[in-house]
């Protein structure tokens, strides 16, 4: 509609002027994948659904190529779209809170917006780290909890979740899990990774592309409120926890 490409070119219009980066969080985890697999690892890939990263965040021929670097690229996950996945070499209907791979079995591990699923993210996490070997990476991306939305989302029915989640990012219901946030912010993080054994290589909190930019000047006000929100307020965090070896 002739409206809602108006706005979002003045939503766009007002970030260049603002200096305010709006790059979706997809793409920032599908940049934070291709700098850490290496060829030849052997990586695991945790909830990983159907897709490393939506089609959108990545060109196809890259997403290719990044799956063809690793010699093993293992994915598990509860859900049965894990039988749609086209780039695994391996899969299996597992829980990361019991890995079912013996110590020291991956270069990398990988979660994309699982981490805000867990109910016991301390036992994930120290099995994310028996699992790895000496010198391999935990990455993963997920929301903070300190973010204006995450709040709101905290006191609304599921039911009303699922239809807003379907009009701001088209995913269906079948797509949509219930959320603890229990590792969630930065001192979160830090804290139960470091009660794991990890050391925390990168731990940053960053926004997302705004999530009005279709809603007229609601978009343009959330651009405004990006430029001056406090850094912990930021919409989520990726980070890069290592095992020491």
């Amino acid at each position: 509609m002739g409206w809602q490409r108006f706005w979002r070119s003045r939503v766009a219009d007002t970030a260049a002027r603002l200096g305010v980066e709006t790059k979706n969080i997809q793409r920032r985890y599908a940049e934070a994948l291709s700098g850490l697999v290496q060829p030849g690892a052997r990586w695991l890939d945790i909830g990983c659904g159907r897709q490393i990263v939506p089609d959108w965040a990545m060109p196809a021929k890259n997403i290719d190529e990044l799956a063809a670097r690793p010699s093993l690229l293992m994915g598990i996950d509860f859900d049965s779209a894990i039988f749609e996945h086209p780039h695994l070499h391996f899969r299996a209907i597992a829980s990361g809170y019991q890995l079912p791979f013996r110590e020291n079995s991956f270069d990398l591990i990988s979660a994309n917006m699982v981490v805000e699923h867990l109910d016991q993210p301390l036992t994930l996490l120290r099995e994310v780290h028996r699992a790895l070997s000496p010198g391999g990476r935990f990455v993963f991306i997920t929301p903070n909890a300190r973010y204006y939305l995450i709040g709101i989302a905290r006191h609304v029915p599921d039911k009303l979740k699922k239809q807003i989640v379907w009009i701001l990012e088209k995913r269906k219901e079948s797509d949509v899990f219930p959320t603890h946030y229990r590792c969630n912010t930065d001192a979160e993080v830090s804290g139960l990774a470091r009660q794991a054994g990890f050391q925390i290589e990168r731990l940053e909190l960053v926004d997302s592309s705004p999530q009005f930019h279709a809603f007229g000047p609601v978009g343009v006000a959330e651009i405004v409120s990006m430029k001056y929100r406090r850094p912990e307020n930021r919409s989520n965090l990726i980070s890069v926890l290592r095992k020491s070896g």
